[in-house]
């Protein structure tokens, strides 16, 4: 139970802090963490699209690097092929920064 209230907060401070860096793009409509399984998924709408866009972080893993925390994303799906196309040539295991305390509490729920 407390697991579960746990990733729902860091998953709303994710969110937001995501909708920051993709504001220009659209927006994360939802986003929910399965810590145990290290699974991330967003619903995301983009800006000119008329339904959102599904996607699915898989296999997330979370780095310390001086100081500065990075989830990693190992694998990611998305509901668009072309995306998964995109992704996959010039994302695949980009590190996101995030905060400290996302960092801490993502490792905590586990």
């Amino acid at each position: 139970m407390v697991k579960n209230i746990k990733e729902k907060i860091v998953a709303l401070a994710m969110k937001q802090l995501f909708n920051r860096h993709i504001q220009e793009f659209g927006e994360i409509l939802y986003l929910g963490l399965d810590s145990e399984n290290k699974e991330i998924e967003m619903e995301v709408m983009l800006r000119g699209e008329q339904e959102p866009l599904i996607v699915r972080v898989r296999g997330y893993e979370i780095v310390e690097e001086d100081g500065n925390y990075y989830l990693i994303a190992n694998q990611i799906e998305t509901s668009r092929e072309w995306i998964d196309t995109l992704i996959a040539n010039s994302m695949a295991n980009r590190r996101f920064a995030i905060s400290q305390q996302i960092a801490k509490t993502l490792k905590a729920t586990v």
